[in-house]
């Protein structure tokens, strides 16, 4: 750990990023829907936010705040996201995928995929969340997987 790091709501934050950091009560993340967060989430994992740690913080908070609203899709950019950005959120991919459970039959196809790719690139094992998405693709109907 270096000199000017701390730890910040569980992340390794540098002191410039956490002088950065203000008393207000709402966050930005926190004040978008879901749809809109997942959309943040993709972009930030594609630009300049994708190295900062307060904003995957916010990003952390909005997304448990809403899990109960998530629809497959943004769980696919939200999971996909933190990917992409080497985001390893624990808390974050555990509620993610007790939310999946539930809902893996209503998962498309391509977001079936990036939402596995996500907890495989992060190298999370979840033998239950795997399990559903094998037998949910089993028992669909063949319209989009395995389509060309």
């Amino acid at each position: 750990m270096s000199q000017g790091s701390r730890r910040f709501a569980g992340f390794l934050v540098p002191k410039r990023q956490r002088q950065v950091v203000g008393a207000t009560a709402v966050k930005p993340a926190l004040r978008l829907s879901p749809s809109e967060l997942s959309a943040a989430v993709r972009v930030a994992s594609q630009g300049s936010k994708r190295g900062d740690l307060l904003a995957w913080r916010e990003f952390a908070e909005a997304t448990l705040f809403h899990m109960g609203s998530l629809l497959p899709k943004q769980m696919a950019f939200i999971a996909n996201g933190f990917a992409r950005a080497a985001v390893p959120d624990r808390e974050v991919f555990m509620r993610l995928s007790d939310h999946a459970l539930e809902h893996a039959p209503n998962f498309e196809p391509r977001d079936a995929a990036l939402f596995l790719n996500a907890f495989a690139k992060l190298q999370f094992r979840d033998l239950a969340l795997f399990k559903a998405f094998s037998q949910a693709i089993c028992r669909g109907a063949s319209h989009g997987f395995g389509e060309q």
